[in-house]
């Protein structure tokens, strides 16, 4: 089998302005699909039968959301750590998956040098189409190397050997393939397995399969399907090296493996390739991490995309996570500086969540800093939203998100702030007095235009009012935007508890917030740069919470003065601040505010390092 290559020119026209500057990881898998040929993608990219277990692998995650800390010194953040005694930059290690001269020309090699630049380990797997020999002679590098016990001994011996004369510093033993999982994709596409440089002598790897895929006829042939715990020990009699057993999703399993000498356990799926609704790994790390009590350290493999899930998994006890896909896409898209890249990505994201959670250290990060999502489940120490009248309930329980280094969620107390909402609703107005924003698919909006009937209406009117730059201002969130999307998913899972035969012929809202009436128990938040939305910025909209006898909090970055809104109008007026590096900008603001007969100051402070908006990063 010939490895592709193709023209970095062509790959760039091909998938447009995307290739020249993926803000996330994940965008390098939408470049790789478009650089491979289809039996290669779906090589990398599959999993077994339905793909549950591979959709799990991600979306566990997304079902772990942060309690942050705050008012934290995170001035300094180190990402530094050690795994079995070797110092590396991060907690992230470099997955072994198999021949990745079908991603690019120089295969592990480059992989292998792209470790080395981010200082992370990477795992060699035994497919890989470089040598054991050449990747060790490649660059200076902490390495391990993956084997399976394959029928003939000789063979993993030999493997073995060459590996710890090479001086990689680990085995890991991959234990969850007695046999290879059915892998749809690869029998429809015929997958062929490739001569591979490590078994020259020793073995062919191109089997003829007249059945589909070739790479499940070869693993079906040589793999030993008889490998018990036992075999542990003869492993362990044939090298000096430390073992890592990678495979394990139970606690039972993980006890077995500290019997066994185990040196580390790799909690894996095998990336969703094996066993299909096998459960997503980060979702049984903690039954893991409790079996072995600190006795070996515990990784973990499968569904890592983001910093925030790097961070989640060290949260719930691993001392390092391994990706794999993720590797490989970057390899396709970009070479070695893709791979580079997505390690990078992961440092600089994990890094941001570190500083967002409040934790300096690795060692800072603990499992206080989680909660885990119940789906379908009540849970009775919920205390009670409204006391008074217990008026709700939720219909299905979820822990509140809070951060996932995006922006951030607290739970309602006695008031409401409107932010992007009410800037909506701001945007359409302004449209009138800015011709230059006019645009023709208004017209065809029909009555919403003309006549919101909700709130949630205005948004779709300002979305159309709006530059883009503009409207991805307002209304994005962080990252992958899920804290952004729960804040209004979370409402919708309370529902009420109506009393009947009671006498409502007459409702008033009327309130009072720190002393003060207002109509109704609502605020304005604090927006930023109104003057995008309307020529009159936040102006326009004080007199505005003005004539609605609401409180408005006045945003530091408001692009009209604290003085100009103060003398627009009477109205009860809070004012935000940020503490500043230089304090004395902090002073000048809450006193000039003071002057302007604000009556509270409010300080924000979850924001010592600004969250990852990847909108405004691509609109520039």
């Amino acid at each position: 089998m010939v490895a592709p290559t193709r023209s970095r020119d062509r790959l760039s026209v091909l998938i447009g302005n995307m290739a020249g500057d993926p803000v996330n990881v994940n965008e390098y898998q939408e470049l790789a699909r478009q650089a491979l040929p289809k039996m290669y993608y779906d090589f990398f990219a599959g999993g077994a039968e339905d793909q549950y277990t591979l959709k799990e692998n991600v979306e566990a995650f997304r079902r772990i959301t942060f309690r942050p800390r705050i008012l934290i010194d995170v001035s300094k953040i180190s990402l530094s750590t050690t795994i079995l005694g070797y110092n590396v930059a991060a907690p992230i290690m470099i997955a072994p998956t198999a021949l990745h001269k079908l991603a690019h020309p120089e295969g592990e090699v480059a992989t292998a040098r792209a470790a080395a630049a981010s200082n992370v380990i990477m795992i060699l797997s035994y497919m890989s189409m470089c040598t054991v020999e050449e990747v060790a002679s490649s660059c200076d590098a902490i390495r391990f190397f993956q084997i399976y016990v394959y029928k003939r001994r000789d063979i993993t011996a030999q493997l073995v050997q060459r590996a710890e004369t090479s001086g990689y510093k680990a085995i890991v033993l991959t234990v969850d393939v007695p046999r290879l999982g059915r892998r749809e994709a690869d029998i429809k596409n015929k997958m062929v397995a490739p001569q591979l440089k490590n078994f020259e002598g020793l073995l062919s790897t191109q089997v003829v399969s007249d059945e589909g895929s070739s790479v499940q006829a070869f693993a079906d042939s040589t793999f030993d399907a008889s490998l018990t715990w036992k075999d542990i020990g003869w492993l362990r009699s044939i090298t000096k090296l430390p073992i890592l057993i990678k495979g394990v999703l139970t606690h039972e399993d993980a006890i077995k493996a500290v019997e066994a000498g185990a040196a580390g356990i790799i909690v894996s799926n095998h990336g969703a390739r094996q066993l299909d609704y096998s459960p997503a790994t980060i979702s049984v790390l903690e039954e893991v991490v409790h079996a072995v009590r600190g006795k070996v350290p515990v990784f973990v493999d499968g569904g890592v995309r983001r910093g925030t899930d790097v961070f989640k998994a060290l949260a719930l006890g691993a001392q390092a996570v391994l990706i794999g896909r993720p590797v490989v896409y970057g390899l396709a898209a970009k070479g070695e500086s893709g791979v580079r890249r997505v390690t990078e990505m992961l440092k600089d994201e994990l890094e941001l969540t570190m500083a967002l959670s409040g934790c300096p250290t690795i060692k800072d990060i603990t499992r206080g800093h989680h909660k885990i999502l119940v789906r379908h489940e009540i849970d009775l120490r919920l205390p009670t939203l409204i006391t008074s009248n217990q008026l709700c309930q939720v219909c299905i329980i979820t822990s509140a998100p809070l951060n996932d280094a995006k922006e951030q969620f607290f739970p309602t107390t006695r008031w409401l702030g409107l932010g992007p909402l009410f800037v909506s609703w701001y945007f359409y107005l302004g449209v009138s007095k800015r011709p230059e924003l006019a645009r023709p698919d208004l017209i065809r909006s029909g009555n919403m235009a003309e006549d919101p009937v909700n709130v949630n209406e205005y948004q779709e009117l300002a979305r159309q009012a709006l530059p883009k730059m503009y409207h991805d201002f307002y209304a994005g969130g962080a990252e992958d935007q899920y804290t952004l999307q729960q804040n209004t998913e979370a409402f919708r899972r309370i529902t009420f508890r109506p009393r009947i035969l009671i006498d409502v012929s007459k409702i008033s809202l009327w309130t009072t917030i720190l002393g003060y009436h207002v109509s109704a128990p609502i605020m304005i938040a604090p927006t930023a740069r109104h003057n995008l939305a309307h020529p009159e910025g936040e102006v326009a909209t004080t007199r505005a919470a003005a004539a609605c006898h609401v409180i408005m909090i006045l945003s530091y970055m408001s692009t009209c003065t604290v003085e100009e809104v103060a003398s627009s109008c009477d109205a009860i007026r809070f004012f935000q601040i940020y503490v500043y590096k230089r304090r004395d900008i902090t002073a000048r603001l809450v006193q000039r505010a003071e002057r302007s007969g604000y009556k509270f100051i409010v300080l924000t402070v979850d924001v010592p390092r600004l969250g990852r908006r990847e909108a405004d990063i691509k609109n520039k």
